[in-house]
């Protein structure tokens, strides 16, 4: 019966992106589906409602985070942070060095302001416009948007998944942060190596200069609107609350807004609660965008993803797939257990917090050190998704970007980790089955 009920939730996700539905509404149907499979199971009203606030209990203290990145990707939006990141990575890259350089830019853009849906929605699609006026396929170009926007979705200080992540592990931010740079760095340039290499049959392309000049058009360009995302970097590797280091971001990119770009007072509050809203319809469909508002639905997705936890928990109803988990680290390693748990959650959820939420409940019995298991969550479920067509974690950016579905194959990164991690565990001749402390 579980597997018939988890069968009908994973064909509601598909169906939904198939048809550009939101997934929340899939995400509302699976709590239906979930709670009466509860009911059957003999559970109360009131026992089921338990268990849902206790998932939604673990989530509680990174919605404040998923509202201050909102607001903050709008006030860098004003105030020209993010169209000056843009105007400068494209001013030092050459023709010759196209494709490894949008992966690059995509990487830097998304480690800035940890979304991978707003590093598509901005610098993916004008590196897509400026590679497809150079003669570069869409499915390279894409391939290389994904895997950047997602290495930022990985391992930035304001990521929505890090954080998630760190509370379903009782982890460190800046610890995960550290541990997921040592573990990027050969995928990492493997990937710059494939990209460069592929890049120097496209080395007579040329930039086009119309989607940059529509930015610098559209804003007063100066160095001080770079120190925003400075302060992120700085105040992070100083180790501070990462709540405070988006606010004072927000409050000096809000600045700049005002005394730089001449927003007014009005119109910073309005795009603080709906996002940003350009005064040209060019520069509108480059930079639109954050906002209080823009969180919501994936504030509600998170929320409703960690009930399901605490249905799963209370009911037992993945108790069996826990088992086989067991088995496999067992036989191999805890990595690799939580590699297969990760590719079965991606497949099934469709959706990036619920491949990590399902991913940790799988495999948290296999560790004995939390550190590692945020670690292995992060080289997977959190790489996996957007590896997966119907997951709204590819199907969203590679649509935002006008990329093909098969950009996937060429989102080297992605799947690289992954599968560095998972050989280098299974040739290793010291590894525990089961971690240590």
């Amino acid at each position: 019966m579980e597997a018939a009920v988890l069968i009908i939730f994973a064909a509601a996700l598909i169906a939904c992106v198939a048809a550009d539905i939101s997934v929340l509404y899939a995400m509302i149907a699976g709590y239906i589906l979930f709670f009466a499979y509860g009911l059957i199971k003999k559970h109360s009203v009131r026992d089921m409602l338990r268990m849902s606030l206790k998932g939604m209990d673990t989530v509680k203290n990174i919605l404040v985070v998923f509202l201050l990145i909102g607001v903050l990707t709008a006030t860098w939006r004003s105030s020209g942070t993010i169209p000056m990141i843009i105007c400068s990575a494209a001013g030092i890259v050459r023709p010759a060095f196209l494709l490894p350089a949008v992966f690059l830019i995509n990487c830097l853009v998304s480690l800035l302001i940890g979304t991978s849906f707003g590093t598509a929605a901005t610098v993916g699609t004008i590196c897509m416009a400026i590679g497809r006026t150079a003669g570069i396929s869409p499915t390279l170009l894409g391939g290389a948007i994904l895997a950047g926007a997602f290495f930022g979705d990985r391992c930035s200080p304001m990521s929505t998944s890090a954080h998630l992540v760190c509370e379903l592990t009782g982890t460190d931010i800046y610890d995960n942060i550290r541990n997921m740079l040592r573990s990027a760095v050969l995928p990492f340039l493997i990937s710059c190596a494939l990209y460069a290499a592929i890049g120097m049959s496209y080395k007579n392309a040329q930039f086009s200069t119309e989607a940059l000049e529509i930015l610098r058009s559209g804003f007063t360009m100066h160095w001080i609107l770079l120190v925003p995302a400075a302060l992120i970097i700085i105040m992070s590797l100083c180790r501070i609350n990462i709540r405070w280091v988006m606010l004072t971001s927000i409050v000096v990119s809000a600045a700049l807004s005002i005394v730089i770009q001449d927003v007014s007072i009005r119109d910073m509050v309005s795009f603080m609660i709906t996002g940003y809203h350009a005064p040209t319809r060019e520069l509108a469909a480059i930079l639109d965008g954050g906002g209080l508002v823009s969180m919501v639905t994936v504030s509600l997705i998170v929320l409703i993803s960690a009930s399901y936890s605490g249905i799963f928990d209370g009911t037992g109803m993945i108790d069996g797939l826990k088992a086989r988990t067991a088995a496999i680290a067992g036989r191999a390693s805890s990595f690799a257990a939580t590699f297969a748990a990760a590719v079965l959650a991606a497949i099934i959820s469709s959706n990036q917090t619920l491949a990590i939420i399902m991913t940790k409940q799988l495999c948290s019995d296999n560790y004995r050190n939390k550190p590692e298991l945020a670690l292995d969550i992060e080289d997977t479920a959190v790489v996996m998704s957007p590896l997966v067509p119907w997951s709204i974690a590819s199907a969203v950016p590679l649509s935002v970007v006008g990329a093909p579905a098969g950009a996937v194959t060429a989102a080297f990164y992605l799947y690289l980790l992954p599968l560095i991690r998972l050989l280098r565990t299974l040739m290793s001749k010291n590894h525990d089955p089961m971690s240590k402390k």
